[in-house]
């Protein structure tokens, strides 16, 4: 399937560039973003070796957990907002493939969920955590939304590229990487 070629292209070439930290969205629902982001981090650990975790961070429509067949009861929205304290209770290790991890949306109310991502402070010491625990960190953001996640990551964290894709058919799809501008 070209549209594979293409994301083991830009998986490697995300690894070849260093960039760690990445958050994938688009302009509007419905378009493959989370099939984007998930076949991504799926070339970063199955062919690459990686420890990848992979962030549902999409308040308006989190379908992760559902792709990987796990369950969503505890996730990033719990972490963000504080309920959950343990990391380690909001991720979902995947035996089909070991360095891969998931952290589902969660079960917050997304009005609370997005008032607790204005605290930077909450959000850095999460980002910086993942960062150290793991090679690559990945979200799957939200479409269409006037509250981006990308907003919320401290500006002193380099190497955050957001994956804009814009296209409604799966097999034309274009990717293009705009690096995050915290200028």
């Amino acid at each position: 399937m070209k549209l594979d070629r293409e994301l083991a292209y830009f998986g490697l070439n995300v690894a070849n560039k260093g960039i760690n930290t990445m958050m994938f969205s688009a302009v509007s629902d419905k378009c493959g973003k989370s099939y984007v982001a998930a076949r991504v981090a799926l070339y970063l650990a199955n062919k690459l070796g990686k420890r990848v975790l992979i962030v549902d961070a999409n308040q308006d429509n989190p379908v992760l957990h559902k792709l990987f067949k796990v369950h969503n009861h505890r996730g990033f929205s719990d972490i963000i907002t504080t309920q959950v304290n343990d990391f380690e209770a909001t991720i979902s290790r995947l035996r089909q493939v070991p360095t891969l991890t998931l952290m589902p949306f969660g079960t917050v109310h997304k009005e609370q969920y997005l008032s607790s991502l204005t605290n930077k402070t909450i959000f850095s010491k999460l980002l910086t955590y993942m960062q150290k625990n793991f090679d690559y960190v990945i979200f799957d953001g939200p479409s269409n939304s006037l509250i981006n996640v990308l907003d919320m990551i401290p500006e002193d964290l380099k190497n955050v590229y957001m994956v804009h894709d814009a296209q409604v058919e799966l097999k034309e799809r274009e990717l293009k990487i705009f690096k995050a501008n915290k200028d």
